[in-house]
């Protein structure tokens, strides 16, 4: 075999009769009737995707509501009654379960920085 027939072998089939077909006269009609019919192919389906993909948001939204709530719940309990004054005052944004997670993570993130970074 000759080293032309191996390239023209490689080819893809359909591409090759894409080429051929493009020196043909086209219908401007038909083309027109099947662009239209394409295009709105692709514009329902892309509706219909977008629909789906908000039904499915909305019922996981609505699974993981209550637990979104009662993770709230637990984050904003306090670690120490304080009388009010200036201790209490003081001690607002990690006197509870999410500031001291918080602030426990915020040190790791930074140990972490420190030793890997």
């Amino acid at each position: 075999m000759t080293q032309s027939h191996t390239q023209e072998d490689q080819h893809d089939p359909f591409l090759q009769s894409l080429f051929t077909d493009a020196y043909d006269d086209l219908n401007a009609v038909e083309f027109e009737h099947q662009v239209l019919q394409e295009t709105s192919i692709l514009h329902r389906n892309k509706f219909l995707k977008r629909g789906l993909l908000g039904l499915c948001m909305a019922l996981v939204a609505m699974f993981l509501q209550d637990y979104t709530l009662a993770i709230s719940q637990v984050l904003l309990v306090t670690l120490i009654k304080l009388e009010s004054g200036l201790a209490a005052e003081l001690l607002v944004p990690i006197n509870s379960v999410g500031g001291l997670l918080s602030a426990v993570l915020l040190v790791i993130r930074a140990a972490h920085n420190r030793l890997f970074c």
